[in-house]
């Protein structure tokens, strides 16, 4: 399977009373003797194929009976039916369904996760905490450009996305910081025959008044181009792409975008060799250059409409803005599976995330701004797997990081290394009603705050085939950025700053998740998830008393707040081109600092989704959907936004065998969004096509 993440930032003040008996059970599992049988975990590691995906090619194997298997949960390859840990997946014919040209859009109607959009992009939110508390990683890396505290996934196009792996609840005994609300893992597409390339072409129109900002109609392009080559020893893919996005505007009155437009470049490619019948090696290398555009209104509620429908002016100043980001990564992936009872894989990765903005002020320099950030990042993981006797079944890892920040608005050049080692064990008990228990451990050394470790106890048990209860309980936390410990911004036209805190701490999570798997048959299956998250230390905004000034601000750890909520869903699948899906989420959170609810959570969402396809005349249709109910804002006082429901649809013709596709899709068909709080592009019709050439070894 792909790689795994890089390590994280530890506690200065951890606590070394947590016994480290599992450490022992480590050089334990060296030692023992491999035992496995053919229903082992670790002898779905022994793959035929370089970057295949873990299924069977037994000769006679039913299709419908190959798993689906997925590496994010457990940092290793496993059957999705299997895992410990609450796993859901999007596959690639997912996103095919609502027309996802992003990794945002395509979980936008994943049940519990809700895509926050901003100036700083989308992210997303789970469990009731946004997105600075979810891990993004691609291929099992970590990804650079977190822009404070936000990972903008509206720039993974995905042509080349095979698939999204979301894993909910505190990750950090394996991931370390920053995944205590869970994990998104996008999983790169491979090749499955000797020749294939795909092509395809989406063109959208922003048809009447609302959200537009030119007097014509907004245009939305899409383009990508997709090559691969599978072989017996060597397979390789590649991929080119382009996105130009239309500037958002809810108020036209106002010369103020509400969203920026857009132009996106990317480029990527993929190898796979098998050296020796046990050594297979992986080299990928990826670039996206991005060009953002947007017209920003420095005073509150300047323009405004007046009594006759003209539009009135108080002069505030005026900005066109500009940001420009390059991020170029690659890695080299190592497996090497000696026998059916271990495996060892060794990850080395870098990248280079390059961002610039430009603030133009119209009529004036004055007030004119560059912001030229580099953000670098280099990593090395070494995980060994083995199937031991008794049942047990386990991890050992060991990771080192090295981080580089350079951003003008900083003291000082943020540089830290890391190194990080865990452990953890899968231990089977029973056959009839399978039980598993899995305790872990993580320890985090950091050249910032010294040592912290990361415990969990996770549980699954099937008391029927049909049955699977599962239980995590574990402590997560998250380092401060370079920005919270070292950042100098001065506004002088609002009249404050800020200044970053070198002494902070991590903020720290205990995490409890409870859940429910139901499957009477293979058409249903029924989920039944609760949490709770508590959090403590967290980092905001504090008045600096040692500069004493009554706009002087700085970072601190200075609050705590807490989520719960429950999470239900169902999924129906009767056949062959039918599925629907329908989920509900209840989230409760509760802020301690102001003694109030959370900014940003919805208490009630619902998320839709249904799909039907007719093999015999091509003709597929979805329809998808989500309602958020009422949310709290605080402007400074307290605002609850109204319920906001989102609608698409989207109709599809097989042309030419399954070589074409002409796809028509309209996003956003209920026109909501706004200025303020609910940051959504305007109602947006699509024309797409599609073209799949295929060569297999036998023609």
């Amino acid at each position: 399977p792909p790689g795994s993440a890089p390590a994280a930032a530890p506690h200065p003040s951890a606590g070394s009373e947590i016994p480290m008996k599992p450490w022992l059970l480590a050089l334990c599992w060296l030692a023992l003797p491999a035992w496995a049988d053919d229903d082992s975990p670790a002898a779905e590691a022994d793959r035929d194929e370089p970057g295949g995906d873990g299924a069977s090619d037994e000769e006679g194997a039913d299709e419908d009976e190959i798993p689906v298997m997925v590496v994010t949960g457990a940092r290793r390859e496993e059957a999705l039916t299997e895992t410990i840990v609450p796993t859901e997946v999007v596959t690639g014919e997912d996103m095919e369904a609502i027309g996802a040209l992003d990794a945002a859009k395509a979980l936008e109607v994943s049940p519990g996760v809700e895509v926050q959009r901003s100036f700083r992009g989308a992210g997303v939110r789970m469990l009731g905490l946004d997105s600075r508390y979810v891990l993004v990683l691609v291929d099992g890396q970590r990804v650079l450009g977190n822009m404070d505290g936000v990972v903008d996934l509206s720039r993974f196009s995905t042509h080349r996305i095979e698939r999204i792996e979301v894993v909910k609840g505190t990750s950090s005994v394996i991931y370390g910081s920053d995944a205590i609300a869970g994990v998104v893992n996008l999983i790169r597409r491979h090749p499955t025959e000797p020749l294939e390339l795909d092509a395809s072409l989406d063109l959208g129109a922003v048809p009447g008044e609302a959200g537009r900002v030119s007097d014509g109609v907004d245009r939305n392009v899409d383009a990508s181009v997709v090559a691969g080559s599978h072989g017996d020893d060597v397979s390789a893919i590649a991929s080119v792409g382009y996105n130009h996005a239309a500037p958002v505007d809810w108020t036209p009155c106002s010369p103020q975008w509400d969203g920026p437009e857009s132009d996106r470049a990317t480029a990527d490619a993929t190898v796979w060799t098998r050296v020796s019948q046990s050594v297979r090696v992986t080299a990928d290398v990826a670039w996206m250059l991005r060009d953002s555009r947007r017209v920003y209104d420095a005073g509150e509620e300047s323009v405004y409409v007046a009594e006759d429908g003209s539009c009135q002016d108080d002069n505030a100043a005026v900005f066109d803005t500009r940001n420009l980001t390059e991020d170029v990564e690659g890695r080299v992936l190592v497996e090497v599976v000696p026998d059916e009872a271990s495996a060892l894989r060794l990850t080395a990765s870098g990248g280079v995330f390059h961002d610039q903005y430009v603030s133009d002020q119209r009529n004036s320099d004055a007030l004119d701004d560059y912001q030229d950030t580099v953000d670098r990042q280099a990593q090395v993981v070494g995980q060994y797997d083995r199937l031991l006797g008794g049942g047990h079944f386990g991890t050992v890892g060991v990771e080192g990081l090295f981080e580089d920040l350079v951003r003008d608005r900083l003291t000082q050049e943020g540089r830290r290394g890391r190194i990080a080692a865990y452990v953890q064990d899968e231990w089977t008990i029973g056959a009839a009603e399978r039980f598993v228990l899995s305790p872990g451990l993580r320890g985090d050394l950091d050249s910032k705050f010294g040592f912290h470790p990361t415990p969990r106890l996770a549980a699954r048990w099937d008391p029927t085939e049909a049955l699977a209860l599962r239980g995590v309980v574990g402590q997560g936390f998250k380092a401060p950025s370079f920005q919270q410990m070292y950042l100098e911004f001065a506004n002088p036209s609002a009249g404050y700053t800020v200044r970053g805190n070198e002494d902070l701490e991590p903020e720290t999570s205990f995490n409890l998740y409870l859940g429910a798997e139901l499957r009477p048959d293979p058409a249903w299956l029924f989920t039944l998830d609760g949490f709770r998250i508590a959090l403590r230390n967290q980092i905001t905004y504090a008045l600096d008393t040692e500069a004493g000034g009554a706009g002087d601000y700085t970072f601190d750890n200075v609050t705590s707040s807490s989520t719960e909520g429950v999470e239900a869903g169902v999924q129906y699948a009767p056949g062959p081109g039918l599925a629907a899906a329908l989920s509900y989420a209840w989230t409760y959170g509760w802020n301690d600092e102001i003694d109030d609810l959370l900014e940003f959570v919805p208490r009630h969402r619902v998320t839709l989704r249904l799909q039907a396809a007719h093999e015999g005349s091509g003709v597929s249709g979805s329809v998808y959907g989500s309602v958020a109910g009422p949310t709290r804002y605080y402007d400074p006082d307290p605002v609850d936004r109204p319920p906001v429901a989102v609608l698409g649809a989207q109709l599809g013709k097989a042309l030419l065998g399954d070589r074409l596709q002409v796809v028509l899709r309209g996003d956003n068909l209920l026109q909501q969004g706004d200025s303020e709080y609910v940051r959504l592009s305007p109602r947006t019709f699509w024309l797409g096509l599609r073209g799949r050439f295929a060569r297999s070894g036998d023609r």
